[in-house]
């Protein structure tokens, strides 16, 4: 386990969100997959371990899915950046709603590796600062 990973794990959900800035990130993951207790846990949680290549192929197909799904129901017309601001709306509206995110998400090993990643990144980053 990499650092902050304990501590992520046992961060609670928010009782109240307040989106303040925007956050850019980029994370390598190919060594976290390259990894045999990773790829247990794959194996354990979805019943089959992936390429990295194969996931990131799995989730693009859940965004554009979820893309043009949003886009078949918005009204014609609007701009790239009204697209892009409906898109994200329509994400947090489950996330809002449900608890969670899409079910298309949710489903996704990346985006639950994604996940992990993040929180460990933030616990290491309240711990830092």
């Amino acid at each position: 386990m990499r650092l902050g990973e304990n501590l992520a794990a046992a961060i609670s959900p928010p009782t109240l969100s307040l989106p303040f800035s925007t956050a850019v990130a980029q994370w390598d993951l190919s060594s976290d997959l390259a990894d045999p207790s990773t790829q247990r846990r794959l194996v354990e949680e979805f019943g089959e371990a992936k390429s990295l290549e194969a996931l990131h192929e799995d989730f693009n197909r859940a965004c554009v899915e979820l893309y043009e799904d949003m886009k078949a129901k918005a009204p014609p017309g609007l701009s790239d950046t009204e697209l892009n601001h409906r898109f994200f709306q329509y994400q947090m509206g489950y996330l809002r709603r449900d608890g969670k995110y899409h079910p298309r998400f949710e489903s996704d090993r990346l985006f639950a590796l994604l996940k992990q990643v993040m929180k460990a990144s933030a616990a290491q980053l309240l711990q830092v600062y």
